[in-house]
């Protein structure tokens, strides 16, 4: 695509042409889309989703928080983009609790 920016500064006018850009670190599946992955998987079996959320560039997944219990653990409901699948990742500590 095209698009040009006017940039004003001290009454000097800039334009830049900005012609076939990439678009860097946005996924293909919104967070809109990834929500819903995980609301129809099993990680709502474990627990309900919380607002917790990140995308994670690097593996291409949508991290969305999981209110479950278990012990020394910090669940979340990891979406693929992917596959369009989710599952959950407990993120245990390893730390054995009182």
């Amino acid at each position: 695509g095209c698009f040009v920016v006017h940039f004003d500064s001290y009454g000097e006018r800039t334009e830049v042409a900005l012609q076939d850009w990439n678009i860097v670190g946005r996924s293909d599946l919104t967070y809109e889309e990834a929500l819903l992955i995980a609301q129809e998987s099993a990680c709502t079996k474990e627990g309900n989703l919380t607002n917790a959320s990140f995308y994670n560039e690097n593996t291409k997944t949508w991290w969305i928080g999981l209110d479950a219990e278990k012990p020394g653990c910090a669940p979340a409901c990891v979406v693929s983009e992917d596959t369009r699948t989710a599952e959950i990742n407990w993120r245990c500590t390893g730390a054995i609790p009182d």
